[in-house]
């Protein structure tokens, strides 16, 4: 028995099938009723790309693995589509999939942001640092201002020894939220690696008064 999700997929793809069908008819007859109603693979595969680009959109990332996950192993080679199945794999606990996929993303296409970004962002979390740092650093000369790559960048510095880049990066990032205390801390920790504790406690103090704040 079809599931709800599924009687609104299957009367979604009729719909777009009778729409693009419309565009087709012309004034003359159709010969064959069976060719009309004949729904073309091709038709079927980009509808259950934009469903499954659709779902991941909206956080239902094991929707979104259902449907694009077979058109990626059929040979797709969509970048969009790769890129989206890469992320939601990310989050659905597979992210050793996940990532393979944003490589061969990145490696056919290096000049995506986005999928630099995600491939930067998915090797922090799998604490593979020293290969987030580079991706990171190309993504934030043209994004200085954004919080999280400084936070992912620091983070991916401080466990690389990089501790110098990490409490610069850090600080850039508290220029941005003054009040995250968790910035202040991590900053504390970096100084603390480097054997400078009279500075750590500055920070440590710092991240109190924020906290009691």
């Amino acid at each position: 028995m079809l599931k709800n999700n599924e009687y609104a997929d299957a009367i979604g793809l009729y719909l777009k099938f009778f729409a693009i069908k419309a565009g087709r008819i012309s004034d003359r007859m159709i010969a064959s009723f069976q060719s009309v109603f004949t729904i073309d693979q091709d038709i079927v595969d980009q509808y259950h790309r934009d469903k499954g680009i659709d779902a991941a959109n909206n956080g239902l990332y094991a929707r979104a693995i259902a449907l694009l996950e077979p058109l990626y192993a059929a040979g797709s080679s969509d970048q969009q589509l790769i890129t989206v199945l890469g992320l939601a794999l990310l989050r659905s606990g597979r992210a050793e999939d996940g990532v393979e996929l944003l490589e061969k993303a990145h490696a056919d296409v290096p000049d995506n942001k986005k999928v630099t970004v995600a491939l930067g962002v998915a090797y922090t979390q799998l604490e593979k640092h020293e290969k987030a740092i580079p991706l990171l650093e190309e993504i934030l000369v043209e994004n200085p201002k954004s919080f999280n790559l400084l936070h992912k960048l620091g983070i991916a510095y401080d466990n690389t020894g990089a501790y110098e880049k990490a409490i610069e990066t850090f600080k850039q990032a508290l220029l941005l939220r003054p009040d995250e205390v968790k910035l202040y801390r991590l900053i504390g920790f970096a100084y603390e690696q480097q054997g400078d504790r009279e500075s750590a406690v500055v920070y440590f103090k710092k991240a109190s008064e924020h906290e009691d704040a």
